[in-house]
């Protein structure tokens, strides 16, 4: 059975429901997949996951969370994307 369960009348192929949950979950599916991984957001932790401040900026994506740790940065990271 293909992913889409419904006929061009809108109406199920078939009497079992559940066929046609597996349809409507195939299709959020394919929705979630197609939107991309963009919408999944990362928390990157200085400096457990890099060393210094302007290691994190530059490796984060937009979406992103840095976490920094207590402590004394000696740097003068800077921006220079979106975040």
């Amino acid at each position: 059975m293909c992913c889409f369960p419904f006929r061009s009348n809108g109406k199920s192929q078939t009497d079992s429901k559940g066929e046609v949950k597996i349809g409507l979950l195939c299709i959020l599916s394919t929705v979630l997949l197609a939107s991309g991984s963009a919408a999944i957001a990362a928390t990157i932790d200085v400096p457990g996951d890099y060393a210094t401040i302007q290691a994190a900026i530059d490796a984060a994506t937009a979406g992103d969370q840095i976490n920094i740790a207590a402590g004394t940065y000696n740097e003068r990271p800077s921006v220079s994307k979106s975040l």
